[in-house]
């Protein structure tokens, strides 16, 4: 009988670890999605760094909903890659750092 409540258990822990890790990489890869497309709109005129870039052209190019994208920038701004005003997004230098050595390789193209 133990055997089948600890088998039991660690099924459960499995299942919830691997939705754990799902869940987790499609919020990064939107979290990337959303820095690359804002580094290509920042970086049209020069550097990429305290260019604003409005909100919701941001999301039209992103295709994410409204509620996600509201959380991803708030989570980025909180980890200081970006800085979020009412309607304004602008990349830190620190962000800048960040996509070009965590984004930047996986977006480019061979």
């Amino acid at each position: 009988m133990r055997v089948l409540m600890i088998g039991a258990l660690a099924i459960i822990t499995l299942v919830i670890l691997i939705g754990i890790i799902i869940y987790d990489h499609k919020v990064l890869a939107k979290r990337k999605l959303i820095l690359h497309h804002l580094w290509r709109i920042a970086s049209t005129t020069g550097d990429p760094v305290g260019m604003p870039v409005r909100k919701i052209k941001l999301m039209e190019v992103c295709h994410i909903d409204a509620i996600q994208f509201s959380s991803l920038i708030r989570k980025l701004s909180n980890e200081g890659i970006i800085h979020s005003a009412q309607d304004v997004i602008n990349l830190t230098d620190y962000g800048k750092q960040h996509y070009e050595f965590k984004v930047k390789p996986e977006y480019i193209i061979n």
